[in-house]
């Protein structure tokens, strides 16, 4: 058996790099080319993912422009845009 089959073995029982470096008597860069180059893939962890924020606008302040008469239809749109994304620019 090759070296690197016998390293993927460790590397797969959850081994450290570092480790199987020095037990086979060979650099850790060498072990990582070894793991691309034979597609060597550990029990993937869970990845922690973020809940995805959501962009809602305030329904109050959206009742209150719509109650609100002195705006104009287009005035409304602005500050409906700029609550969405807190930028003027974007919201002409």
């Amino acid at each position: 058996m090759k070296i690197w089959e016998l390293a993927k073995k460790d590397c797969l029982a959850g081994m450290k790099y570092k480790d199987i470096a020095t037990k086979y008597g060979v650099s850790v860069n060498t072990v990582k080319s070894w793991k691309s180059r034979h597609s060597w893939i550990r029990d993937a962890s869970t990845k922690k993912s973020m809940h995805p924020k959501s962009k809602k606008v305030a329904p109050k302040i959206v009742d209150e422009l719509d109650e609100n008469i002195e705006l104009t239809k287009k005035q409304k749109w602005f500050c409906l845009y700029y609550l969405q994304q807190f930028n003027s620019t974007w919201a002409y």
